[in-house]
């Protein structure tokens, strides 16, 4: 099922969705064009199409000819209900995918269930399933597998960053970016040395943290990155470098004060805003 996964472009979900729905649309065998039918469903989740997600999502459930499909849907029905409502509301679906997934040795959806789980659970839950997901990933001999320890170790990371283990955290992070480098596209990459560099900081370590963030500032994906301009402008103030800091935080809020990516942090965005002396 390479060739169905190969489809996917996550920065433009409805492209996605229709190249998933011609793919069904042209299956001969049914097992994939249910498969197929369960990466639709996703990439309308993702547009926020939820309803139409959802009913499409199910219909592949209910047509679902073996334990691996049944488990694909079971994954993206607990994605949709997460991204719709309450963040646990997914966790009976996600728990079920796993189990059917892991016990027909599909590895790679076991893998992104267990992710997900990691996400819906509370702290010490979210750890021991975090590593239950990379422990299954690393035995795996699926290559999609693999991939997901990507994933698993930023989550992972971020576990222990919001718990205050940074060091524990750098671990992950620097983990993630192995796997980033080997299976993960340049965005994907680029966000894994974000992580780094953001934990240096926590470390105090500094000097460590702005040559990551000089060099992704250097690539176009950064120049246009308002996260990578906020972390350079807090790097450089915690250096007390408060005028070379200015530019930084000046674009950074350009580039995220109107644009809703901190919308859920308001701490946060009031203190790039203060920091730019944007009105």
């Amino acid at each position: 099922m390479d060739d169905l996964y190969s489809l996917w472009d996550y920065d433009d979900p409805l492209a996605s969705a229709e190249r998933f729905a011609l793919y069904a649309g042209s299956a001969t065998d049914d097992a994939a064009r249910q498969e197929a039918r369960t990466q639709l469903a996703r990439a309308l989740g993702l547009a926020r199409r939820y309803d139409e997600a959802r009913e499409v999502a199910q219909s592949a459930l209910d047509a679902a000819p073996d334990a691996r499909v049944r488990a694909a849907a079971k994954l993206e029905l607990g994605r949709i209900a997460r991204s719709s409502g309450d963040a646990s509301m997914g966790l009976p679906d996600f728990t079920e995918a796993f189990n059917l997934s892991a016990a027909a040795g599909e590895d790679d959806i076991a893998t992104d269930a267990a992710h997900m789980i990691a996400i819906v659970v509370p702290e010490a839950e979210a750890i021991q399933w975090g590593l239950r997901g990379i422990r299954l990933a690393e035995q795996s001999g699926m290559t999609r597998a693999k991939a997901m320890l990507g994933p698993l170790h930023n989550n992972l990371g971020w576990t222990y960053f919001e718990r205050g283990e940074h060091q524990a955290a750098l671990a992950q992070f620097a983990r993630a970016q192995i796997v980033r480098e080997q299976h993960g596209s340049p965005r994907s990459l680029h966000i894994a040395k974000w992580c780094v560099a953001r934990t240096l900081r926590a470390l105090n370590r500094l000097d460590e943290a702005l040559a990551i963030l000089n060099a992704l500032a250097a690539t176009e994906l950064g120049e246009a990155d308002g996260f990578v301009h906020e972390e350079l402008g807090e790097c450089l103030l915690a250096q007390a470098k408060d005028e070379q800091a200015l530019p930084h935080l000046q674009k950074a809020w350009a580039l995220l004060g109107e644009s809703g990516n901190l919308d859920h942090e308001p701490e946060r965005k009031e203190r790039l805003r203060s920091l730019a002396g944007a009105s």
